[in-house]
């Protein structure tokens, strides 16, 4: 199987250390090896920094951290000049690359200085790619902040409104409140800013170590999905390793060399002690500066070092294979270096710098782990170094299992995550009636009130509107007998609200006589040609007997349910039967179904036609974008790359969803980050108790979420989160749901019943299989799970199978075709009754 080859811009940007930077390399690097990368480079230039050869650099101006601020390499220009000049690089380049990704390292937990440029690329990037994905990597600890500080001690009023300091920074009250204001600032950036600008939220660590929650107590507050992935170590080359170094010999280094001296000067006094005292055993102490170490202070440091037994240098470019080759090391406790010590397993001394919170922790952990020694900046020493530097030289190189697969893991992620839709497909509307029409609908089903037979009717009326027939539509509304009937323009549409009874498959009495009165009257001034009825009872019964009262002709319309279970009816059997004999023509959604019908009724003339499918009628925002808490709830529930099996329909029995469930609890052994989502709500309370009785004992709590009652505009939003698309009903229409999932381009896997079999041909555009078959249900989840190929192969035949033959265009001129059936067929009933031909 391939992967899709993505395009990917990373930005990176190191104010101080080269950390950043050479973490952010060993990701590109690897995801280099399947995608097209591009290196956002905007921190001053390190020696050695090159990248592979497939990875495109993108300089911006360089800027780093000082004690102005930020400050540029170019001296005299003005700092905002730089910035939106930096802004402008990005923005151009963004919107020339189209990324499917645009990954952001550290950026909104740091870097808060560089917001505008970062936003502005941000929307560039969603400007040209709505579907891009905009992914936060974070190192393992962002900057600290703790719930104390963000809740603090009760503030004066005029303080908590502005957040300024001002008349209380004063020894007698303002102190207290700083570090309070601080916390806050920092979580209302933070948070507001992932939830509204990025999709996903990686951190390069291993939960083992630390978790985000141990730093960052506000995570109940990000909506995103936030997914692990290891530490990014790293690797040693094979050609690299203790090539040409030399032996025996401790190593000192400083990271980028900002505190580099007030680490290596006590180091340096530490070997001549042990020079002193013939510990060393002939070894060298090779010190490694950092690149951005003080020219003073470089001298200096030759100067104290006083040549042997000590090398000195500012950087080198392969610094793991000296680290691999050495017998001991001391170095500051950042991510890299860190990294470097576990990945080598080299005894090593750790001296974080204090105002570094992510050190101080980064080297505890790793002294509680026994995987390092440990000396607080204030206790260094030349004594104490000494001490440890004697006791680590008698050390062997330790083992652990914390996970350095960091930068493969991201590649897995990017390489699964879907980065662009397939276009929803669409067709010009070109079709125009030659002579007027004018039909008159009876529906027991209409939006808002859900339903397939209601979204069903709504589409058939609109889109005949578009091709020149008048409609009026018949539907559920909020008026009691007596009232006056409430009647409005929708879409074109001209709907008219009756009585909430109308919803019930029975109705009653008066209230169905009532709506035939009605519709009688509105006759004599509309007049007519068709009358149809959606669903056989109450709405076709109406419409039969209205039909008949004004002579006009007859369309009865089977929808499923409303034979498949109501044949079955001792009040309902008779009634569906007499409509289908009254009507001059039967249309059916499937051809099972038609054929069923016509084994018990005779039916004159009998016509097939299925749902279709209408972009138009659908919210086209992605899911993040419509927001509510339902949605919130899932995109944590999602996580970042879990395969989602979905499924739109009411949970009820006849939709198979006792199969599902024990199918998906099969899959599950074999897929373990898979998630069932269930758009749609419990049919009944009677559903909510059994099929909730049913998920406990499957234990799918943590692997299932149930949306509840969801705007039918909204469904194709909640479609395209889904890799698959599960309907194992027991018996079905055409059901618009499946229809949906099609246009999405989702492979489908589907009971082979009723209108199902009409729509899908196995192997071709879905997979078939028998109704009510857990096994059968639960190897095909499982092979489509495994094979992405098969997934996408299945999606596009169905989307075409939409686009060539269940267009709202096909419908509206098959329905207009019908009506003209019906009005001839009408037409030779009443010559052949009145013997007149």
């Amino acid at each position: 199987m391939t992967t899709e080859k993505k395009r990917i811009v990373l930005y990176s940007q190191h104010l101080v250390g080269v950390g950043h930077h050479f973490r952010n390399r060993e990701i590109v690097r690897t995801l280099s090896q399947n995608h097209q990368v591009y290196f956002v480079d905007g921190g001053r230039q390190i020696p050695g920094g090159d990248l592979p050869d497939p990875v495109e650099r993108i300089q911006l101006s360089p800027v780093f951290a000082s004690e102005e601020g930020l400050s540029s390499e170019e001296s005299g220009r003005d700092i905002q000049e730089v910035l939106q000049e930096r802004c402008d690089v990005l923005c151009e380049a963004i919107e020339n690359i189209d990324p499917d990704m645009f990954m952001i390292e550290f950026f909104p937990f740091g870097r808060g200085r560089l917001r505008l440029e970062l936003i502005s690329a941000i929307e560039s990037a969603r400007s040209i790619n709505p579907d891009v994905k905009v992914v936060c990597s974070l190192r393992d600890i962002p900057m600290r902040a703790k719930t104390a500080d963000l809740i603090g001690p009760p503030m004066p009023d005029a303080l908590a409104i502005t957040g300024k300091l001002r008349f209380y920074s004063v020894p007698f009250g303002g102190p207290q409140y700083v570090h309070t204001l601080m916390a806050r600032r920092y979580y209302k950036e933070v948070c507001p800013t992932l939830n509204t600008h990025f999709d996903a939220l990686l951190i390069h660590g291993d939960p083992k170590v630390t978790r985000l929650e141990e730093h960052f107590p506000w995570v109940e507050d990000i909506e995103i999905p936030i997914e692990y992935t290891g530490y990014v170590s790293e690797k040693l080359k094979p050609e690299c390793r203790n090539n040409g170094l030399p032996k025996r010999f401790v190593l000192v280094s400083a990271g980028g060399g900002a505190e580099a001296y007030e680490l290596i000067v006590p180091c340096i006094e530490a070997w001549k002690l042990l020079l002193k005292q013939g510990a060393t055993q002939g070894r060298k102490m090779v010190i490694f500066t950092g690149p951005f170490v003080q020219d003073d202070q470089f001298e200096s440091l030759k100067h104290i070092c006083d040549e042997e037994p000590f090398r000195l240098s500012r950087f080198a470019s392969d610094f793991l294979s000296w680290m691999n080759a050495a017998d001991f090391s001391i170095s500051r406790a950042g991510y890299n270096t860190c990294m470097n010590v576990l990945e080598t397993g080299i005894p090593a001394l750790l001296v974080p710098i204090v105002q570094a919170g992510d050190q101080v922790f980064r080297a505890n952990k790793l002294f509680e782990l026994g995987l390092a020694d440990a000396i607080a900046s204030e206790g260094l020493s030349p004594d104490s170094i000494a001490d440890v530097i004697a006791k680590g030289l008698s050390q062997s190189r330790s083992s652990h299992d914390i996970a350095l697969n960091g930068a493969n893991k991201t590649l897995e992620f990017v390489s699964k995550l879907s980065t662009r839709s397939r276009k929803m497909v669409c067709m010009d509307f070109d079709f125009k009636i030659k002579d007027k029409m004018k039909i008159c609908m009876i529906t027991h089903h209409y939006p808002p009130v859900s339903g397939g037979v209601g979204v069903a009717t709504q589409r058939i009326a609109r889109n005949l509107v578009r091709c020149g027939v008048s409609v009026h539509v018949i539907a559920p509304g909020p008026h009691r007998i007596g009232d006056t009937i409430s009647g409005a323009c929708e879409d074109g549409v001209q709907v008219h609200r009756m009585y909430p009874d109308l919803s019930h498959y029975y109705g009653e009495q008066r209230e169905l006589q009532d709506i035939g009165t009605y519709v009688v009257h509105l006759h004599e001034k509309e007049h007519f040609d068709i009358i149809h009825g959606l669903f056989l009872s109450p709405s076709g019964l109406v419409a039969a007997n209205v039909s008949a009262e004004i002579d006009r002709p007859f369309v009865a319309s089977i929808r499923g349910n409303d034979w498949e279970t109501m044949r079955y009816s001792p009040l309902l059997a008779a009634s569906s039967r007499w409509v289908l004999e009254r009507a001059d023509l039967v249309t059916s959604v499937s051809t099972a179904l038609l054929e069923k019908a016509q084994k018990t009724v005779h039916i004159t003339h009998g016509k097939v036609i299925s749902n279709a499918f209408d972009s138009s009628l659908f919210d086209h925002r992605p899911l993040k974008e419509i927001g509510s808490q339902q949605v919130k709830q899932f995109l944590k529930v999602k996580g970042i790359d879990r395969l989602i099996v979905g499924t739109v329909a009411m949970i009820r029995h006849k939709k198979g969803h006792r199969v599902l469930f024990e199918a998906f609890r099969g899959l599950l052994d074999k897929c373990s980050d898979a998630v069932l989502l269930m758009v749609g709500d419990y049919h009944s309370e009677r559903d909510q108790i059994v099929f909730t009785q049913q998920i406990e004992e499957l234990d799918l709590g943590d692997r299932l979420f149930i949306t509840g009652e969801v705007p039918h505009t909204q469904v194709l939003a909640w479609l395209k989160e889904m890799d698959i698309f599960a309907y194992p009903s027991l018996y079905e229409g055409s059901p618009n749901a499946l229809l949906e999932a099609m246009a999405c381009g989702l492979p489908v896997v589907s009971s082979q019943v009723d209108g199902i079999s009409d729509l899908i041909i196995d192997g071709e555009n879905g997979i078939s299989i028998p109704a009510g078959c857990v096994d059968k249900l639960s190897e095909t989840l499982i092979l489509l799970a495994k094979d992405q190929e098969l997934r996408d192969q299945l999606g596009t035949a169905a989307q075409q199978m939409i686009v060539q033959q269940l267009m709202p265009v096909h419908e509206a001129k098959i329905w207009v075709d019908t009506y003209n059936l019906a009005i001839t067929c009408h037409k030779e009933q009443m010559s052949r009754a009145t013997g007149v031909v």
